[in-house]
């Protein structure tokens, strides 16, 4: 049975469940705060799971969650030295109070007289946003708000405009989001856009992930007739990734991508992707597309602008113009500029329209009420009736939606009238660069969906920082978009570097939180534990794994802790813990169920025995570099963890293996992620995880099991 309902998470009669990442850190989370880690684990271990956006789990938000809990005791003390605060600007230091002693009471001092003078810095639109009654934190990078985020200066402010009390909130627990991952025998994880190389290979390495397209819907209802060979200005797909040698490294996980033919030199062809990259193919590398999706066209020059106000005016007049034709989306930088751009073009409008005939939205993420965000969605793409000519017909025009970030990602702005696609479709209007890939495949993918056609313009402030720090880089015949995102792919890059040890200290710190909850149920911790706990998930990251350890047994010295059992990554020489024996990845199997291509990204964990302190991780990541189910433009494609149950994994050839290990000597069960066909090696558990091509057909296998030796099992 399946369901899409996050509850089912924990149903032991639901094998499949869609849901989202934030469903599973929650559901993960909860079951860590009750000490029922391991029945989860043990509940989950033979269910399947799919993950939407899966990307912004596993690349934007980093290995670590850190969860904050209420503590009504150190919010009682908060309110009253911020009265004092408040009242004479200073906290009294009133030493016969055994606030005043200790060292948590100190440091809660200074926390309060730095977020009480921080929070007289903050700027509405840019650091914090009221939506619906409510106010909110915003993503310093994305814009985006962060309903569930808390902050002491964030909780003064609150207090301040809407006389609430102050929550005191601190870290509690510390989730590794691989940790989160493992626990399901088959996880299937679906994205729009997987990223460049850096991000495929953390992939690669630290989930053992294959990635795969989900083909077009209404390719797979065609004829398996063989298209005709393309001609300039035809739609093609990329089937290979082979060209003049110039741009290898650019060419690198297109395969799949659709584009539009747009130059032939002899046997080479060059591919324009509608993002501003024209690649050179080999002839047999690209294929004529028989279907009608297409790529989006750029309609304007990717101008720079002098200052922020020539851009929002160059904004407002292309927005006023092409509404007359199509329905426009601008994406802006932040609440601010939605609402000065919204402002600005219902001014513009008004001249033409007269009345305001509410032919501009503004699109921002109430919390209080999610609902209203699908429904301007919904009116988004409608017309509008803006009475008649002088002859008494009537006139129509469409709707201009300004959002930010928020709305750029996972909506489906639908066209269903045939005029938007004669007059060249949807016209989305972007005034920044996002900070990487994935996210500008994402914002290119609101137009052009389906088989819709599809525009868009890019029009910068040059005053930016983002451009200014992009401009002496930009190369004579690049656009100043393609420059600003290879910086950012860079600087993802240089993130993703060494992050094997940050996923070490993550799940040591998962281990930790599940231990101090228990004990905490158990009523075996005090003011002091907790102080020293909350210190503890404060600093980690700066510590050695073994210093961590140490810092717990002081806090808890009579829990045990275990020790993991590392593996290098290899070539990376980064540490990372095992994660149990795991199945071949079984063939893959449409994402998503309808229209577009969705890569998946297989990850399969399955518990080991007991006797293993730490568990071996296998995953199959589909990536790819095509359109995603909506239909966005060619990038690369949606992940998901994929691992196959036992019963299953059984038909994929691990049956045909020996049930035990010969000797006394350990070994890695091999799967090939092609034939299924199962190979075993020798192998420690302190070595390399070991690299192997499929006997058979050549293809690469991935570690499905550790047998370890007779001697060692228990």
């Amino acid at each position: 049975s399946a369901s899409a309902e996050p509850q089912d998470l924990r149903n032991l009669d639901m094998s499949i469940v869609y849901c989202t990442g934030d469903d599973i850190e929650t559901t993960c989370l909860h079951a860590l705060t009750e000490g029922q880690t391991r029945e989860y684990e043990k509940e989950l271990s033979q269910s399947v799971l799919i993950v939407d956006e899966v990307d912004g789990m596993i690349f934007d938000k980093g290995p670590a969650s850190e969860k904050e809990f209420n503590d009504t005791e150190f919010g009682e003390w908060v309110n009253t030295w911020l009265n004092q605060l408040e009242m004479t600007g200073q906290i009294e230091k009133d030493y016969e109070d055994f606030r005043a002693a200790g060292e948590s009471s100190g440091q809660i001092q200074k926390e309060v007289e730095q977020a009480y003078h921080a929070a007289q810095t903050k700027k509405e639109g840019k650091d914090w946003v009221e939506r619906g009654g409510g106010l909110y934190m915003l993503d310093p990078k994305t814009q985006m708000v962060q309903e569930h985020a808390w902050s002491l200066w964030l909780e003064i402010l609150r207090r301040q405009k809407k006389g609430t009390p102050i929550r005191y909130r601190y870290v509690k627990a510390i989730l590794c989001r691989l940790q989160c991952f493992r626990t399901y025998a088959c996880i299937f994880g679906l994205t729009g856009s997987l990223g460049q190389e850096a991000e495929k290979k953390y992939l690669l390495d630290y989930y053992d992930a294959a990635t795969f397209n989900v083909p077009f819907f209404l390719d797979t209802c065609r004829t398996d007739e063989e298209p005709p060979k393309p001609s300039v200005n035809d739609v093609v797909t990329i089937v290979g990734e082979d060209g003049d040698g110039s741009g290898e490294a650019y060419r690198k996980g297109t395969s799949g991508s659709i584009g539009t033919l747009v130059e032939r030199r002899e046997e080479y062809a060059r591919v324009d992707f509608g993002d501003g990259k024209g690649l050179w193919y080999l002839d047999e590398c690209i294929t004529k597309c028989m279907t009608s999706k297409k790529a989006p066209t750029n309609i304007g020059t990717q101008d720079i602008c002098d200052s922020m106000e020539a851009q929002e005016a160059a904004v407002v007049e292309l927005a006023a113009a092409k509404c007359m034709e199509v329905p426009v989306l601008i994406l802006a930088a932040n609440p601010e500029a939605v609402y000065r751009l919204a402002g600005a073009l219902r001014e513009y409008l008004g001249e033409w329209w007269g009345e305001d005939t509410g032919g501009v939205l503004e699109l921002l993420h109430n919390p209080r009420n999610p609902q209203e965000f699908v429904e301007i969605v919904g009116r988004s793409t409608e017309p509008l009736d803006i009475g008649a000519d002088e002859e008494g017909n009537p006139l129509k025009a469409w709707r201009v939606t300004i959002t930010t970030a928020e709305g750029g990602r996972g909506h489906d702005y639908r066209v269903v009238d045939p005029v938007i696609d004669d007059n060249g479709g949807l016209c989305l209007i972007l005034t920044w660069v996002p900070w990487s890939e994935r996210e500008w495949i994402q914002f290119l993918g609101r137009t052009s969906r389906q088989d819709h056609a599809g525009q868009y313009a890019v029009i910068l402030n040059g005053q930016s920082e983002q451009v200014k720090l992009a401009l002496p880089k930009k190369k004579p015949e690049e656009k100043i978009p393609i420059t600003i995102l290879k910086e950012g792919d860079l600087e993802t890059a240089k993130k993703l570097l060494g992050v094997g040890d940050e996923i070490r200290r993550a799940k040591l710190m998962h281990q930790l939180s599940g231990l101090y909850w228990i004990a905490l149920k158990a009523e075996e911790t005090d003011k002091g534990k907790d102080w020293s706990w909350k210190k503890l998930c404060e600093e980690y990251t700066k510590m050695k794994y073994d210093i961590i350890k140490a810092n717990f047994k002081d806090i808890l010295p009579d829990v045990e802790v275990k020790d993991e059992i590392v593996i290098q990554v290899s070539q990376e020489k980064s540490d990372r813990a095992n994660q149990g024996p795991v199945p071949g990845p079984t063939p893959p199997t449409k994402g998503k169920g309808s229209a577009g291509s969705a890569a998946a990204t297989a990850a399969t964990s399955t518990k080991t025995t007991a006797a293993a302190t730490a568990t071996a991780t296998a995953t199959a990541t589909a990536t790819a570099t095509a359109t995603t189910s909506q239909g966005q433009a060619a990038g690369p494609s949606p992940t998901s963890t994929q691992a196959p149950s036992p019963s299953a994994a059984s038909t994929a050839g691990l049956a045909s293996a020996d049930s035990s290990p010969s000797g006394d000597q350990s070994m890695a069960e091999m799967t090939c992620a092609k034939c299924g066909h199962v190979a075993r090696v020798p192998w420690r558990l302190d070595r390399a995880a070991p690299r192997r091509k499929c006997e058979k057909c050549g293809t690469r296998t991935v570690m499905s099991a550790f047998l370890p030796a007779h001697d060692s099992v228990i």
